[in-house]
């Protein structure tokens, strides 16, 4: 799950493999949450992660052009 903060609070997407793919924000065959970040600001953001099993996160942050590319 991602939590950025909004005006009211923190503003959750839920995420991941046991989810329908219809209610992922992004189609992909990475767990994909697209968010921006206001130029020349700093925000913090939160993601839950639970697994019965080992978990690796490969986390990164894109610019929306290059993803595409890679993708």
């Amino acid at each position: 799950d991602f939590y950025q903060p909004s005006m009211t609070g923190f503003q959750l997407t839920a995420l991941g493999y046991a989810r329908p793919v219809a209610t992922q924000p992004h189609r992909s065959r990475f767990i994909v949450l697209p968010f921006s970040v206001p130029a020349k600001t700093e925000q913090t953001i939160f993601i839950r992660v639970e697994s019965a099993n080992s978990l690796h996160i490969p986390a990164r942050i894109w610019d929306e052009a290059a993803f595409v590319g890679y993708e």
